[in-house]
């Protein structure tokens, strides 16, 4: 997922999600077909939800 889905599927502001992103140090992925796009697995995604407390 792009930080904008994360963003909206855990409806939380996207700067929050960046925030959290940065501290917990989560390195995005890029897309194969176009390396410019940044990704998060679902294995960060889920570090994400425990850190804002929606497991």
């Amino acid at each position: 997922m792009t930080i904008n889905e994360v963003a909206s599927a855990l409806k939380v502001p996207v700067s929050k999600i960046r925030t959290i992103i940065a501290r917990l140090d989560i390195q995005p992925r890029r897309f194969p077909d176009d390396m410019r796009r940044l990704y998060y697995s679902e294995a960060d995604i889920q570090r994400i939800r425990a850190v804002l407390g929606l497991q």
